[in-house]
C-alpha cells in the first residue's frame, strides 16, 4: 500500500492497485465502497471516477490494473482490496 499526502486538504490518502475482472466484481466493489464513510476514487490513466458510482466504475477498462485512492479505514473494504490485489499477482 502506498500512502500519498494530499497537501491541499492535509489528508493522508491510501493508494492501492486492484484488478476488476468482471461486471460482478465492479458491482461488488461499488457495494463495498458505498459503505465507506470517506471518499473513494478510482483511477485509470487520466480518468478519475467516484468509486461509489456504478456508472463511473462501469466506464473503466477492466483489462487494466486500476488505482484506488481513499482516506479512511473500513475492514470490509480493505478485505475486498486485498482479494483483488492477489489477482494482480497471479496475472503479473
Amino acid at each position: 500500500m502506498v500512502r500519498v499526502t494530499c497537501f491541499i486538504r492535509g489528508v493522508d490518502m491510501k493508494e492501492r492497485k486492484i484488478r476488476l475482472q468482471s461486471v460482478e466484481d465492479a458491482k461488488n466493489f461499488v457495494k463495498v465502497a458505498t459503505h465507506c464513510d470517506f471518499d473513494v476514487d478510482l483511477y485509470a490513466n487520466s480518468i478519475v471516477v467516484d468509486a461509489k458510482s456504478i456508472l463511473g466504475v462501469m466506464c473503466m477498462d477492466f483489462r487494466h490494473v486500476l488505482t484506488v485512492r481513499y482516506n479512511g479505514e473500513n475492514k470490509e473494504f480493505e478485505a475486498f482490496l486485498n482479494n483483488h490485489m492477489k489477482d494482480i499477482e497471479k496475472i503479473a
